[in-house]
């Protein structure tokens, strides 16, 4: 017999529990468990990022979650399975005669951290903070990889009467080159059809049978290079990250805010026409 607790057994007295042998004592508590560890992550142990010069307090300073939540874009829960690299090169093959490559930045590395999840909730507000490109970048990328861009492949029958740049068409050519990760090389290559002429290629070999005798070999080869869309002839240029930004901050040219109607207009007539790609504005400092 020892002491008894308070209904240890829920429905029997203590005296009950003594005469049946047991005896009610309330057994030590357990020691508490710990709390179970967070799952590891890319750069959790590192303190968070405090960028210097915070761009002014506005849009692109509320929490990402919050904006992430509010800007949800119609998205495809399954989108097709695309080509991969290989076989987009193997489509097209790259020359070594024509490239163009820029030396890399923050900005290239930041795409591929905010793409592949590799960053901690912290760590991307950080990142969204350096300045409103940044923002854009860290709140665009994940909508954009659940956009489902095939309909840039479909026949656009309505493009003469186009009055202006589709917004739904610039998203998914934004989740076209997400994708790809912002290689437009690859976008090229995906879209095809209009975009690299291959309405041209059926006729290509009557077309040089019938320069045959009139045209220099030589020149003739010129003729197909040109177009297979081998253009220019030569050309390998490695561009510095200094100059490459002084181009995309310089300003625009005055006569275009003098003549804006003029500007959307030459701008419509190219993209209906699948002579331009049109993208964001922070596409283009982070490719």
């Amino acid at each position: 017999p020892g002491t008894t607790s308070a209904e240890p057994f829920p429905g029997l007295a203590s005296a009950e529990l003594i005469q049946s042998g047991y005896v009610a004592t309330r057994p030590p508590p357990r020691p508490a468990c710990p709390p179970p560890l967070p799952p590891p992550h890319f750069g959790s142990a590192r303190p968070p990022v405090q960028p210097s010069g915070l761009v002014p307090p506005g849009e692109h300073q509320r929490p990402v979650r919050e904006i992430q939540r509010q800007n949800r874009v119609e998205s495809s829960p399954v989108i097709p399975r695309q080509p991969t690299r290989a076989e987009l090169y193997r489509q097209r093959p790259q020359s070594l005669l024509r490239t163009y490559t820029s030396e890399g930045t923050f900005h290239n590395a930041a795409f591929i951290l905010v793409k592949n999840d590799y960053l901690a909730p912290a760590e991307l507000r950080a990142v969204s903070q350096v300045s409103k490109a940044h923002h854009r970048l860290v709140t665009s990328v994940p909508k954009l990889k659940r956009v489902d861009f095939t309909p840039l492949r479909e026949p656009r029958l309505d493009y003469a009467s186009q009055k202006a740049i589709d917004p739904a068409r610039v998203v998914m050519m934004d989740a076209l080159a997400v994708h790809y990760d912002l290689d437009l090389g690859l976008v090229m290559r995906w879209l095809g059809g209009e975009y690299t002429a291959a309405w041209r290629l059926p006729a290509l070999n009557e077309l040089i049978d019938d320069l045959q005798g009139l045209l220099s070999e030589e020149d003739i080869a010129h003729v197909h290079r040109i177009i297979t869309g081998d253009v220019p002839a030569e050309l390998n240029y490695h561009e510095s990250a200094k100059n490459k930004f002084h181009h995309i901050n310089s300003k625009r040219h005055p006569s275009l805010d003098v003549y804006p109607e003029v500007m959307t207009k030459a701008l419509n007539k190219e993209e209906r026409n699948s002579h331009i790609m049109p993208f964001s504005s922070w596409i283009v400092q982070m490719s």
